[in-house]
């Protein structure tokens, strides 16, 4: 990103980090207020299973995705996952992989005995092509390596929600 970082320590008493990374005024971001595009544009009614353990990382995805046409579940767990499948008409899956109690390879393993034709799509930090082929292997229908890329993010869902409406 063109910037610097540095460290002024001192043995006993501490240290200082320091960081700069150059301010483009001309650049192609956004701005923190500009609005995010809605999945709703795309598709009529989504019901959508976020599967993520850390919270953070699920409001991040229930703002993007939230609208009026889109009902947004949540699991934290891959074992609530599977019962939340169980107990409401779900159209996708977004499964984490790394999640306490049960992973996200053997819940959607057990989801896809369930609903075998519910889209699950992987979205993990884990980001190495082994990663994506194990997460394939285990019964995801798509996967997205975090840190995610919204535009992404709606393509893919958009791929299997509107494959599921045809």
């Amino acid at each position: 990103m063109e910037g610097e970082i540095s460290v002024m320590s001192i043995p006993g008493e501490g240290s200082t980090f320091s960081f700069t990374l150059p301010y483009n005024k001309n650049s192609d971001i956004p701005p923190a207020n500009a609005s995010i595009p809605k999945i709703n544009n795309i598709i009529p009614k989504a019901k959508i299973l976020i599967v993520e353990d850390v919270e953070e990382n699920f409001e991040f995805l229930k703002e993007i995705l939230q609208s009026p046409k889109t009902e947004i579940f949540h699991a934290s767990n891959g074992e609530d996952a599977v019962l939340s499948v169980k107990e409401n008409p779900v159209d996708l899956v977004l499964m984490d992989i790394k999640l306490p109690v049960k992973d996200g390879y053997l819940a959607t393993k057990e989801i896809k005995k369930i609903k075998p034709n519910l889209p699950v799509i992987a979205q993990t930090a884990y980001a190495m092509e082994s990663d994506r082929v194990k997460a394939l292997e285990a019964g995801c229908d798509d996967y997205i390596s975090k840190p995610i890329e919204i535009a992404k993010l709606f393509e893919v869902i958009n791929k299997h929600l509107l494959k599921e409406n045809q």
